[in-house]
């Protein structure tokens, strides 16, 4: 995040350039307009008290509506995400089919079993299987040439992922929104019971995502994997086995021992969160309380990617770790993670050091 430039005390010598280039005229009535200033400032003094937030300008960039309808149903040991999203109009001419849909969801088994969710598709939709582990299906609807999507994603109940709020918060984050308290989730959400299980309906309309990353990334050797013109480079430790990737990840590894640490490469667009941000939602997944700006330095260090440096973390919870460097780029910003059991991902660290100083970016603002 840019720092803004507070200003600067002038000098001795500054102050005498300055009364020599008051004109005399102006100077025999300076003590008249030194009254009239004091009068004015004392007129403020007696105003009611404001508070003014400054922040920085942003570039103006055109912002397309954007209206997101979900659910979310925290079920045994899984949450499950329904996320249909669009341009409003369109969206809302899905609406009542949406409504209907989730009337129509039943839980059938328990935990992971392969069919523990059921659901009639309305008429006019199409349904896909998922494209990773985590996406249990993907319907599409609409008009060809406004076709809309949306996705069924099923997440293990741990952390936050049940959160309400959170998950509220973030998705509104995601739509170019401001985070709410919790006195105001009324806005978006409403609650039901489905088959007499709770169900959190969600409906939110702000502006359109920013588009997401695209998969291009080559590892280093060459493997069947690799994509060619990445905008990055990495060489993969001895020993880490690359696993498939799921929605938040680009690349992802198993390391140690049976693959205990899981090691992520992720890319994420301009409202991907200061570093406190992040260094705090990594603490909460490792059970740690949340830390302050005044006691971030104690989590942060530095590693050199390139001929930069770039900040890295080293976080250790009771039963969990995480090794983690953000690189701040032009076009986004990238996240190195590696999380597991204490003693294997200190194993591990070196590997994990060395991976990341690996890392070459290519294309434009390396």
């Amino acid at each position: 995040m840019k720092q803004l430039a507070l200003p600067t005390s002038s000098t001795s010598d500054e102050r005498k350039m300055g009364c020599m280039l008051i004109s005399p005229v102006a100077r025999r009535r300076l003590p008249l307009i030194l009254a009239a200033g004091f009068l004015a400032v004392m007129a403020g003094c007696l105003e009611e008290p404001e508070i003014r937030r400054y922040q920085e300008a942003r570039e103006e960039t055109k912002r397309e509506p954007w209206r997101l309808l979900g659910a979310i149903i925290p079920r045994d040991e899984q949450v499950w995400f329904f996320r249909l999203e669009g341009a409003p109009d369109q969206v809302a001419l899905q609406k009542k089919a949406f409504d209907q849909f989730m009337q129509t969801v039943r839980f059938t088994g328990k935990g992971k079993e392969k069919e523990a969710i059921a659901w009639q598709v309305p008429s006019g939709w199409e349904q896909d299987k998922g494209k990773s582990q985590f996406r249990h299906a993907t319907m599409r609807m609409g008009p060809e040439d406004h076709r809309l999507e949306m996705t069924v994603i099923q997440l293990p109940r741990q952390g936050a992922a049940d959160s309400v709020l959170k998950n509220i918060c973030r998705w509104r984050d995601q739509l170019g929104l401001e985070p709410i308290p919790d006195s105001k989730l009324g806005e978006n959400i409403k609650n039901i019971k489905v088959d007499d299980v709770p169900v959190t309906l969600v409906d939110i309309t702000g502006y359109q995502p920013a588009k997401k990353m695209p998969r291009v990334a080559e590892v280093e050797p060459r493997d069947p994997h690799a994509a060619r013109n990445a905008p990055l480079t990495f060489k993969t430790p001895p020993g880490w086995k690359e696993r498939p990737n799921d929605q938040f990840s680009l690349f992802r590894f198993a390391a140690g021992p049976e693959g205990q640490a899981i090691v992520t490469i992720s890319a994420l667009g301009p409202k991907a969160g200061s570093l406190l941000t992040n260094v705090n939602r990594w603490r909460d997944q490792i059970g740690m309380e949340a830390t302050t700006p005044e006691q971030l330095g104690q989590d942060v260090k530095s590693i050199v990617i390139g001929d930069k440096e770039a900040p890295y973390v080293d976080l250790v919870g009771q039963r969990k770790r995480i090794l983690g460097v953000v690189v701040s780029r032009p076009d986004a910003a990238w996240f190195f993670k590696m999380i597991g059991p204490v003693d294997v991902v200190g194993k591990e660290e070196s590997a994990f050091k060395s991976f990341v100083r690996s890392v070459k970016f290519t294309g434009e603002g390396n």
